[in-house]
């Protein structure tokens, strides 16, 4: 079969070459040159066992409030601003459906997102590393991962892959000064870590020199990955935005349309390098917020207040960034992400916007 030849630019001189019968196709590169380099998850058990007790009887002796703060999130991150108090007589069990399911583990839920919030910091990349490269910039970057988006639908990664592998490239980036002519050596070497991390079968590194179009050797992506990571001292391990997502959407009870939805402005943010100055909670609480108002007409309310430790003043430069990100996403050059969502496979939410 003929592979079909789609033009594309992608930090200078790139086509990417499709074949219709190999999944594991997309695009590539030309290139070559020099790098240089700079530069407990506390489980509580139950602490309150009268409080599980009473998350299982409705006749229970224990008050809301009590049951409640019991199992909430205990002891999150500070904020700017005025931090009101808690209704609790408006918060909502969401966990209660789940208390028989042990996969689920309720009881511990919050405790690990409670966590997460507060390493989370840890784990993201210097806002402000683009000040540092001297060969490379925003719209590059950008570029590399709208096409990073193509190759993860190619090759049918689970969504973790994604996220991890923009995390491991600008952890990296933070760290190290690129040539432009090696940033897509290291967006297929993130992807490959990501992959051997989240997938049970990876995708192999022919397969990433496959899509680079031959631009680099398998012995340039192998030496690449042990540089990153050593670099990133092999943490790997991260709370991203998309595990927030997913607990705030369960918190929110939203609908199949507004998880995808919120999904889609997520997967929007991670193409721009401005939502790096948000912290991943924050961004993934901005688009469930904004889902939530534009697909079901509801706002935050006090379950997600009292879950992700947002008031809705707290999110409000990071939701103006979310919905100028949808506007423009029409008008984008940068397509992958919204040719994505336009699909049937996510409900097309992306034409909804």
């Amino acid at each position: 079969m003929e592979p079909i030849r789609r033009s594309r630019r992608i930090l200078g001189n790139i086509s990417n070459t499709v074949r219709q019968d190999v999944s594991s196709s997309v695009a590539g590169s030309e290139g070559s040159s020099a790098l240089s380099g700079r530069g407990t998850l506390a489980t509580h058990a139950a602490q309150v066992p009268e409080a599980l007790a009473a998350a299982e009887c409705e006749s229970s002796a224990l008050s809301n409030e009590m049951l409640l703060q019991a199992l909430l999130p205990r002891q999150l991150p500070a904020f700017t601003g005025v931090v009101r108090p808690i209704d609790y007589s408006c918060v909502r069990h969401v966990d209660s459906p789940d208390r028989e399911n042990h996969l689920a583990v309720s009881f511990l839920v919050n405790d690990i997102y409670t966590y997460y919030r507060h390493c989370e910091i840890k784990w993201m990349p210097n806002p402000n590393y683009m000040s540092l490269q001297r060969d490379i910039n925003e719209r590059m970057r950008a570029i590399l991962i709208d096409w990073l988006v193509d190759v993860h639908e190619r090759f049918r990664l689970v969504p973790e892959v994604l996220y991890l592998t923009v995390n491991i490239i600008d952890r990296f980036l933070s760290e190290c000064a690129v040539a432009r002519q090696k940033l897509q050596l290291v967006g297929v070497t993130a992807m490959l870590i990501a992959s051997k991390y989240e997938e049970i079968y990876a995708p192999e590194v022919r397969d990433f020199v496959y899509i680079s179009d031959r631009a680099y050797e398998r012995e340039e992506i192998l030496h690449m990955e042990a540089v990153m990571l050593n670099v990133l001292k092999f943490d790997l391990t991260i709370p991203s935005a998309l595990k927030f997502l997913e607990r705030w959407l369960k918190v929110a009870g939203a609908s199949e349309r507004e998880q995808y939805f919120a999904k889609f402005c997520l997967e929007l943010c991670l193409v721009d390098y401005r939502t790096l100055r948000h912290a991943p909670s924050m961004v993934a609480a901005s688009c469930a917020l904004v889902s939530r108002r534009l697909i079901a007409q509801r706002e935050w309310d006090e379950t997600l207040y009292a879950h992700t430790g947002y008031q809705e003043s707290n999110l409000v430069d990071c939701i103006d960034l979310v919905t100028e990100l949808l506007q423009s996403s029409k008008r984008s050059s940068l397509t992958a992400v919204r040719r994505r969502y336009v699909s049937k496979r996510y409900l097309g939410v992306a034409n909804l916007f």
